[in-house]
């Protein structure tokens, strides 16, 4: 669903490798975007809690997979830690949480628009 909103939006969407963030359930896949007014390529992070894959509400467990983050996007716990390449920016929307670290506005912009405020990070 979110490839295909970015794709939408106009921008170049390649997916990359799966990435796992070991506080998060499920394994997530790395999107390239690049093209519709990014000042220059953005990577993301996406999660996707499906159903049937997780044998269990996806809403449910990505909504307590975020609670795990504190506001800023460090994690709750603080005997773990996660490392970002730049500015974190944490949304969730349903079955789907995406973490952006960086600072294009026009990335912000459009993840804002599909998912929502983000719900942890800078």
């Amino acid at each position: 669903m979110l490839v295909d909103r970015l794709r939408c939006a106009g921008i170049r969407v390649d997916i990359g490798e799966r990435v796992t963030v070991p506080i998060l359930r499920p394994p997530g896949t790395k999107l390239l975007l690049s093209g519709g007014g990014l000042a220059a390529q953005a990577e993301l992070s996406s999660f996707n809690y499906d159903d049937t894959d997780l044998g269990a509400d996806g809403r449910v467990v990505s909504e307590t997979d975020a609670r795990k983050f504190a506001p800023d996007g460090s994690l709750v716990d603080r005997g773990q830690s996660i490392f970002y390449r730049g500015t974190p920016h944490l949304f969730r929307r349903e079955r789907v949480i995406v973490i952006y670290a960086g600072d294009d506005r026009a990335v912000m912009t459009v993840l804002t628009r599909l998912l929502g405020n983000q719900f942890a990070g800078g």
